[in-house]
């Protein structure tokens, strides 16, 4: 029984080390238009605006995932775009766009290439509130820095 009780400190210790607490996208080292790429997205997101998202992705991912594997269908692409552990059950869960309510950005966190961003969001679904995380890379267009966004692939 003292084993149980430790064990359930310990895991309440641990969820609450972990525990993401409301953050201001000005508390990250973000320049200015990497903030407001940040922004628009949240803002497409919570307003379900599909071609604006479809905008925002990155041209790589755009073509592979888009245009490749989901041929071209936007609607399908971003009902399988929100996904991840639900915060309160840590199953994996997808959140239909039409059904998220609130998108949060939580953290920013190196990425795997020169100058990638790994953007972690909380999600709130009318059923799910999951954390899922993105890429935002950067990419040259005529001339001038973007940002795009990558998901999972596959």
């Amino acid at each position: 029984m003292k084993f149980l009780k430790i064990s359930i400190i310990f895991l309440f210790l641990l969820n609450s080390c972990v525990t993401y607490q409301d953050i201001n996208i000005d508390n990250f080292a973000l320049s200015s238009s990497e903030k407001q790429f940040i922004l628009n997205f949240e803002n497409a997101v919570v307003k379900h605006k599909v071609n604006a998202l479809k905008e925002m992705l990155h041209p790589i991912y755009k073509s592979q995932q888009l245009n490749d594997l989901y041929k071209g269908d936007a609607n399908a692409l971003f009902n399988d775009f929100f996904c991840g552990k639900d915060i309160q059950t840590n199953k994996f869960v997808c959140i239909k766009l039409r059904n998220v309510r609130n998108i949060e950005l939580k953290n920013v966190l190196p990425g795997y290439q020169s100058k990638e961003k790994i953007l972690v969001f909380k999600v709130q679904g009318y059923d799910h509130t999951i954390i899922l995380e993105l890429s935002m890379r950067p990419f040259n267009k005529d001339g001038k820095i973007k940002y795009g966004i990558i998901g999972a692939f596959g």
